[in-house]
């Protein structure tokens, strides 16, 4: 299994694009969306799935709305092919499960750790009850984290090294 040690603990500040257009809430919603494809490309058991990728949001309509534009864009060897969202545990098992609300957290990381699925919130106090990976923004920043022991229970294979991340962080400054 290749994934980064705890104390190496992948913190990431990345810089937040501007685009006069859009209202800050839909820019946000755009870099999490964004960042979540990234994240899901350095993960080796989704990234090279021969089915397109299938994302469940739950409590982030407007995260939702950003990643459904974004169905079809390439994800390692794979693409993007579903987004859903609701409240509830969702119908059929999908690859990634985004919390958006502490409601019911500790049900949804059982089943996230149950049927091998990557959790990842926007929330630092789900951050710290156990999701895989958190995407923090932060005024003109976003922070990713992301949780070793989290990921092992999840099933999760990182492929990780800093040359990707700081390609991450090149493609992102490069859309200011």
């Amino acid at each position: 299994m290749s994934w980064i040690p705890a104390y190496l603990f992948c913190l990431l500040p990345l810089a937040t694009p501007v685009t006069a257009q859009l209202p800050p809430s839909t820019q946000q919603n755009e870099l999490k969306a964004a960042i979540l494809l990234r994240m899901i490309e350095l993960e080796n058991n989704i990234a090279t799935k021969k089915s397109p990728v299938s994302i469940y949001l739950i409590s982030a309509p407007k995260l939702a709305e950003s990643l459904k534009k974004m169905i079809g864009k390439p994800i390692g060897s794979t693409t993007l092919g579903r987004v859903e969202s609701g409240e509830e545990l969702p119908l059929s098992r999908p690859d990634v499960i985004f919390i958006g609300a502490n409601r019911n957290a500790d049900r949804l990381l059982k089943y996230t750790r149950q049927n091998k699925i990557m959790s990842v919130t926007d929330r630092a106090d789900l951050f710290q009850m156990g999701v895989s990976v958190s995407i923090l923004m932060e005024k003109r920043h976003s922070r990713i984290q992301m949780n070793p022991g989290a990921s092992l229970e999840e099933g999760l294979n990182w492929n990780l090294d800093f040359r990707q991340f700081r390609s991450l962080t090149l493609e992102l400054k490069n859309h200011e």
